[in-house]
């Protein structure tokens, strides 16, 4: 199947993390530890680089089986993978697209879903432009408060003119809440998106706690940033873009 002017498999090993939504678009540094996962991380390099994160439903203290976790996701490309001596490994994923898991063709030691491509229902309009006018014009008057995001995001954001990607890059950055962001990533309306960009006072809040997180990102460039809510220990390592050619490297 085609997504745009990439190719996605028809079916893709899943990680399912507690506390972790992948957005289209949005980048995820991980460190892979577990042996199953270790296992699909092979897997997915072998084959087209790719595989789904999805989120474990808060009533399970860890999944057992396809219902202990939400089967709408978003399918990601390792953009950059540096293994380690011990068989662990750095990577970084970039989200894709929204897809659906249709049926498993196994479960264990990893599940392996086959997937159908969810598109957004809302053409643009304009409605969906000036949607997308508002959210700008907010991030704009924080920037005016002196909450500012480091300079190579505020100047990705302000360039930007995709709303799709809009919508998704501000609920990834700025919605913290994982149930909250699993129903942004779930709404079929590019519309509701954007409306779900909450208003000023939660955006100040957002914004303080996100800062420093895509500052790393995107300034310092370091696969050493792993949330500590994920189902894989907070990434330690300082390893940067410009020395990932001197690694055990597995290139695009």
């Amino acid at each position: 199947m085609k997504d745009g002017s990439v190719v996605l498999p028809d079916a893709v090993p899943v990680m399912p993390l507690p506390g972790a939504v992948l957005f289209p678009h949005a980048l995820l540094p991980l460190y892979i530890f577990e042996p199953r996962y270790r296992e699909m991380l092979n897997h997915a390099l072998q084959h087209q680089r790719m595989f789904c994160v999805t989120l474990v439903k808060p009533s399970c203290a860890d999944w057992q089986e396809p219902e202990d976790f939400f089967h709408l996701a978003t399918i990601g490309l390792i953009r950059a993978c540096v293994g380690r001596g011990d068989g662990t490994s750095n990577l970084i994923l970039q989200g894709l697209q929204r897809v659906r898991f249709a049926s498993f063709e196994q479960e264990s030691p990893f599940p392996v879903a086959r997937i159908d491509i969810v598109e957004s229902r809302d053409a643009t309009t304009v409605q969906t432009e000036a949607l997308g006018e508002k959210v700008l014009e907010l991030y704009k008057k924080l920037k005016r408060d002196g909450r500012r995001l480091p300079a190579k995001v505020d100047r990705y954001l302000s360039q930007l003119n995709d709303l799709e990607m809009l919508a998704d890059l501000v609920a990834s950055t700025f919605v913290n809440d994982a149930l909250r962001r699993q129903r942004i990533l779930e709404e079929p309306s590019l519309n509701q998106r954007l409306r779900f960009r909450g208003h000023r006072r939660r955006w100040r809040r957002y914004v303080g706690a996100y800062a420093a997180l895509l500052g790393s990102l995107w300034c310092r460039s370091t696969l050493g940033l792993t949330p500590s809510f994920l189902r894989a220990e907070p990434c330690r390592s300082s390893v940067s873009w410009a020395q990932l050619n001197n690694q055990n490297i597995s290139p695009l």
